[in-house]
C-alpha cells in the first residue's frame, strides 16, 4: 500500500495539486465505503471494460483529476479495491507529513460549533 500512496504523493507534489488530490482521494474513500462497489471491482468475473466504464463514471461524477483516475485504474487492475480505505488513510498521512499538518483530537463535554 505504501508504494501506491508514495507514487501518488510524488505525482501530486510535483504538479502542485496536493490539496486537490487529497480531496479526490477522500471522495474515493467515501465511494469505496460501499461494499457493493468494492465487491464489483474485486470480482474477477467482471470484465476489465466494465470496470473501466465504472471508473470513467466515478471520475466524471466526482470530477477527479486525471492522475487520480490513473491511480484508481492501477489499484483496480491489481485487485486492491478492498484496500481503498487503508490507501486513503495512508495517503492522508503522507499528505499531512508533506504539508506539516498535525492531527489533533479534541474532546468536550459540550457540543462545539465549527
Amino acid at each position: 500500500m505504501e508504494g501506491y500512496t508514495m507514487a501518488l504523493s510524488k505525482v501530486a507534489s510535483e504538479n502542485g495539486t496536493l490539496d486537490a488530490t487529497v480531496s479526490d482521494i477522500e471522495k474515493l474513500g467515501n465511494i469505496f465505503t460501499e461494499e457493493a462497489i468494492v465487491e464489483l471491482f474485486d470480482n474477477l468475473t467482471v470484465s476489465h471494460d466494465e470496470k473501466g466504464q465504472l471508473i470513467d463514471e466515478i471520475a466524471k461524477s466526482s470530477e477527479l483529476q486525471q492522475h487520480v483516475v490513473n491511480f484508481l485504474n492501477v489499484v483496480v487492475d491489481n485487485n486492491r479495491a478492498g484496500l481503498m480505505a487503508q490507501i486513503v488513510r495512508e495517503f492522508e498521512n503522507s499528505y499531512n507529513a508533506l504539508t506539516g499538518t498535525k492531527v489533533a483530537t479534541i474532546a468536550s463535554v459540550v457540543q462545539l460549533e465549527l
